[in-house]
């Protein structure tokens, strides 16, 4: 018999997205608390009984669990090792129930919508989304897919919150509905649960790659609700939902993210006066930290106001934290955690934080290859370029193809050949891949000359490159005529920012990628 006790992480769902789901959940918890692993068991059962019983049944009886929990339906009793019905949950368990089903699922009632209107305000997550949904329909209004969502959602610099691009998924033979990030898995429960009650609409689809993918929007009166709604209902924040645990050091930073929040709660705080806060509590950290703290909050669903250098929680909030022994943050494995805060807080203002966080997560490792791949290519995406990512399974081509095509000058059109090379040390350019960016460069010259795009170069993007890289391009450049370019991962995300910022264009470009050694920008 396994012991009973709560669960690493609460906050964040995936799999229980139908709100119905959700309330056949909450009716097996009583009146008085019930452990944890009795509730499983009750999940266990109710599913046998309906003939429905999933071979994974433990995974999804925690995520019925934590959905009850997300929604401000039940608390957690440290006591006990499991959860209280709180008054949202008695409220949505005396709902009338309708007996009208859609395939097989019931359809909610509106005394059931109202109240899980309630509950979904609880959770900071949503209202993250809730947020995002309604920026874009103020300004652009084109609609977000789980994908655009899971990008901008959750923690940066914890691998459970990745997000994949949706063309990597196309591109790789995947479907969108087998191949997600978690952070993506998040951003579609979230959006099913807000379609539920009529805050979402579905909005069309987008085409990625030939395939169409499911976009959203939010209701005009999303806006009301943000601002008056939202502010006055308060959330629920245990500290098992300030970080995954799967990052390096999980009850640390929960600690730090927990007494950042529980000073913003007070008064308007600096960044030394949160460092201070964070010292007196053992923690070392320093501005840059508690910065990304701030960043890393915001992405989850907190509304901290930055008033010149002076931060504030604009929400209420009621923290549930248990003090846990931290765990040393000073090993090897932490450098590239360490790095990717360092960088994060550096380009927070031109570059999203989840791009920092893989360009820097995949390209320093190895085991990472086709990642990087996709989050190389979407990074020159971001940038203004079309990049192509051919994928695995087309034979000999390049990983991306980085095309610039000028509006009018069609000699002032180029193109880049990359080929993207995850590794946890120096890549040193081995025979083989020196090899292959030769037939690269024959497949591909020719198809782009067809395309309009006269100047050509070729690129190797890794996380870091032996100290002498041009007998390597100069040997590539003999074969072929052309000149490339080495890109390491904190270079190309300098080049990013000055992009951004528009101190370089990307029309004037094409001769930094021919100087056949490391990428400068002087």
């Amino acid at each position: 018999m396994p012991n009973n006790r709560l669960m690493d992480n609460y906050g964040w769902v995936q799999n229980t997205s139908n709100l119905s789901t959700v309330r056949d959940t909450l009716e097996l918890v009583p009146e008085y608390g019930i452990l944890h692993l009795e509730l499983r068991e009750k999940i266990r059962q109710f599913r046998e009984s309906n003939n429905n019983l999933p071979k994974r049944w433990t995974w999804d009886a925690r995520c019925r669990i934590k959905a009850i929990h997300a929604l401000g339906l039940v608390s957690l009793n440290r006591n006990i090792q499991g959860y209280n019905l709180i008054s949202l949950g008695h409220k949505l368990k005396a709902c009338s129930k309708s007996e009208v089903y859609h395939r097989r699922i019931r359809i909610l009632t509106e005394e059931e919508i109202e109240v899980f209107k309630e509950g979904l305000l609880t959770n900071a997550p949503v209202v993250r989304v809730l947020d995002l949904l309604n920026n874009d329909r103020k300004n652009e209004h084109k609609g977000l897919s789980k994908y655009d969502v899971g990008m901008q959602l959750g923690f940066v610099g914890d691998v459970g919150f990745t997000h994949i691009d949706p063309y990597w998924v196309v591109n790789n033979g995947y479907s969108f509905s087998d191949k997600e990030g978690d952070a993506d898995k998040w951003a579609r429960t979230i959006l099913s649960w807000l379609t539920q009650v009529g805050w979402v609409k579905k909005y069309g689809y987008k085409n990625i790659s030939g395939k169409r993918l499911r976009i959203y929007t939010c209701c005009s009166e999303i806006e009301s609700v943000l601002r008056y709604k939202a502010s006055s209902i308060e959330r629920h924040v245990p500290g098992e939902m300030l970080c995954s645990n799967h990052h390096s050091f999980p009850k640390l930073v929960q600690k730090r993210r927990y007494l950042i929040l529980n000073a913003l709660k007070e008064n308007y705080k600096t960044l030394n006066e949160l460092k201070e806060t964070l010292s007196l509590n053992d923690i070392h950290s320093s501005g840059e930290i508690c910065l990304f703290e701030i960043i890393n909050l915001k992405n989850a669903g907190f509304r901290i106001e930055d008033n010149g250098g002076y931060y504030k929680l604009k929400d209420r909030i009621s923290l549930d934290f248990k003090e846990r022994s931290t765990d040393d943050p000073d090993s090897d494995i932490n450098k590239v955690d360490m790095l990717i805060e360092e960088m994060v807080v550096k380009y927070n203002r031109s570059i999203p934080p989840k791009l920092v966080d893989h360009l820097i997560r995949f390209g320093y490792d190895g085991s990472k290859g086709t990642d990087f791949e996709g989050v190389v290519a979407e990074f020159f995406n971001f940038l203004g370029y079309e990049a192509e990512y051919l994928g695995q399974g087309r034979g000999r081509v390049a990983d991306i193809l980085v095309n610039y095509k000028h509006p009018t000058v069609y000699a002032n059109s180029y193109a880049v050949i990359v080929d993207a090379k995850a590794t946890s040390s120096r890549y040193s350019f081995p025979a083989s891949d020196k090899r292959k960016m030769k037939e690269y460069i024959r497949t591909h010259g020719p198809q782009l000359l067809s395309a309009h795009i006269p100047r050509h170069a070729f690129s190797f993007v890794s996380s870091k490159f032996i100290n002498d890289v041009k007998p390597h391009f100069k040997e590539i450049e003999n074969e072929t005529g052309l000149r490339g370019v080495a890109i390491p991962v904190l270079i190309l995300l300098d080049l990013g920012d000055k992009i951004c910022k528009r101190e370089k264009r990307i029309d004037t470009l094409y001769d930094i990628f021919q100087t056949n050694d490391i990428l400068s920008l002087n």
